[in-house]
């Protein structure tokens, strides 16, 4: 009897416990639905790309139309075939619609239907156009109603002129953003697709300086650049721009595992998830993985780049690196870790035809950091630079006179606020990449390519012509404080007569003409100084600091990005 109750008991427990699991357990939301990246009001890309979304039944047939007269089907009998893991006891089936080029824009109704459940998912306000991604830390996160012309923006809104440009923000989420594997939907979701309003302009946060709540309004250098396309475009096209960046963070958490291999001889600033950097390669496809800490390795990528997995682009903006800036200025990891993630970008993103999806990155502004060596800014700007001459159909957007010394923002001047004028430089390589058919190179910044020591000045010269009207004095610059190596070089320029040995400004002072050490031609520069103390040989550097003076600008007035040079004696 004893015996028969106590087995009594174990029943009642293992029911009650099977209860308790079987109603804990999450159910799909639907027998048939769309990924969270897709919604209302959203832009798809005009030169195909995908539908995505998941059916409960295995095999299931999806057909996904338009509303539109004649022929409405977008596609036919997409198979539910590819098991995603939405549960422990829970597998859903993911199927994709693959689209070709759309000549129509819409506004469309579209209806995604299953054949055997006889269900249906309707989304509206659907258009086809440019779809752009924009991602990075703080500078990408840095919204609109914080930059210095945000009345400007928010008046465009007003207007109603713009209503044609959409926006997914991810947003950052101390909790929900990082996510332990690779994950087919967002955990966390900001907004989804939406029309712009004055709500997503009007408020200016960049003093909290704290990421998960700078989710205010959309980030003004993809909106920047986002608008430019569209108003080059005639108002006629729409576009689609999805925000997904967080601030504070490094590359490791963005990268892929794959990308993350390719550096794991060098040290990574991440966390190794459960021991085990890579234990992320399993095939089996995680509706939404379980949330960690921002700092796991490719943790934003797996919960804030993977579920856009699908998703086609038309080029994609990057803004990152701050907080990759090394110490010591040795620059061998964030050289090897740019090159790898920008890669793994277009592996994952890319459109999967023979023109390359054109990636866009940002350079390092100026700024004032007690945290590292005299020269790691610099290096790192320089590597960023050397990394982007290696990726075919890529650029470096300059930013050298865009530091903000006066910032308000939290962070310091870490954070300036002229995001309008990147905005502008994006547009202006992404107009001949994908629109003008031209020569996009020649928005490159003039090289130097010859450097001939004369007895009292040294002469460069560059293969593009510099502006003539370029400053005859230098911008002013600022030297950082709170640390060794900090610098204010006031002409720009530097020299080191001997290889190895020390760098020594070169005075504005020195042998002045017309008011200015420096004589600037349309090709090339003289700098005037005493030239004795030099051997043959020695190198030469400009705007090689935190926050550097500038004197030479090309034709279109951007500034010459730093450079260093062997000069040779005549």
């Amino acid at each position: 009897r004893v015996l028969f109750r106590s087995r009594l008991v174990l029943l009642f427990v293992f029911a009650v416990v099977s209860l308790v699991i079987f109603l804990a357990v999450p159910k799909p939301p639907a027998s048939l639905f769309l990924a969270n990246a897709m919604s209302d009001h959203m832009v798809l890309s005009r030169s195909g790309g995908s539908v995505w979304g998941y059916s409960v039944h295995k095999d299931d047939h999806i057909d996904v139309t338009l509303s539109v007269t004649g022929s409405p089907f977008l596609c036919k009998d997409a198979v539910a075939g590819t098991p995603v893991s939405f549960s422990i006891f829970t597998t859903i089936w993911l199927w994709k619609c693959n689209y070709g080029p759309q000549d129509n824009i819409g506004p469309y109704t579209l209806r995604v239907e299953s054949r055997g459940l006889g269900t249906a998912v309707v989304l509206k306000d659907v258009h086809f156009g440019e779809v752009f991604l924009c991602s990075g830390q703080s500078n990408m996160e840095f919204t609109v109603g914080s930059e210095i012309h945000a009345d400007v923006e928010l008046e465009k809104v007003k207007s109603g002129k713009y209503d044609r440009i959409r926006f997914l923000i991810v947003g950052a989420e101390e909790r929900g953003s990082a996510l332990k594997k690779p994950s087919m939907e967002f955990r966390h979701l900001l907004t989804p697709w939406t029309k712009p309003s004055p709500s997503y302009f009007d408020k200016a946060d960049c003093t909290i300086n704290d990421a998960t709540k700078w989710n205010a309004g959309i980030s003004a250098v993809c909106w920047d650049f986002g608008r430019r396309v569209y108003e080059h475009l005639e108002y006629k096209v729409p576009v689609g721009l999805v925000d997904s960046a967080y601030g504070g963070t490094s590359m490791a958490y963005w990268s892929p595992p794959g990308a993350l291999e390719t550096c794991r001889a060098l040290k990574m600033p991440c966390q190794v998830p459960q021991g085990a950097l890579f234990d992320q390669t399993s095939t089996d496809a995680v509706f939404r993985a379980e949330p960690a800490p921002v700092e796991t390795c490719s943790g934003l990528y797996n919960g804030m780049l993977h579920p856009l997995l699908h998703m086609s682009f038309s080029a994609i903006a990057w803004y990152q690196g701050e907080n990759d800036v090394p110490i010591s200025g040795d620059t061998k990891y964030f050289a090897c870790a740019f090159k790898a993630l920008l890669n793994s970008f277009r592996d994952i993103f890319g459109s999967g035809n023979d023109d390359m999806i054109p990636i866009l990155a940002v350079q390092l502004a100026p700024y004032n950091n007690g945290g590292h060596s005299g020269d790691s800014l610099a290096n790192t700007r320089a590597t960023q630079a050397a990394v982007i001459e290696t990726i075919p159909r890529s650029a470096l957007i300059t930013t050298l006179d865009l530091g903000d010394w006066d910032s308000p923002c939290g962070g310091g001047n870490i954070h300036p606020r002229n995001k309008e004028r990147i905005g502008a430089r994006l547009f202006a390589y992404a107009r001949r990449m994908l629109y003008s058919g031209g020569n996009w190179t020649v928005l490159q910044s003039p090289r130097p390519t010859l450097c001939t020591i004369f007895s009292n000045s040294i002469e460069i010269v560059f293969d593009k012509n510099l502006s003539v009207d370029s400053p005859r004095l230098p911008t002013q610059c600022h030297a950082p404080t709170g640390r060794l190596g900090g610098r204010c070089v006031s002409s720009g320029y530097e020299v080191e007569a001997t290889r190895g040995g020390k760098w020594h400004p070169i005075s504005t002072t020195a042998a002045p003409m017309d008011n200015s050490s420096s004589k600037i031609e349309a090709n090339g520069v003289r700098v005037y100084f005493p030239t004795a103390g030099l051997g043959n040989e020695a190198n030469l550097r400009y705007a090689y600091s935190d926050f550097p003076a500038l004197s030479l600008f090309d034709a279109s007035g951007v500034p010459v990005s730093q450079f260093t040079i062997t000069c040779n004696k005549s």
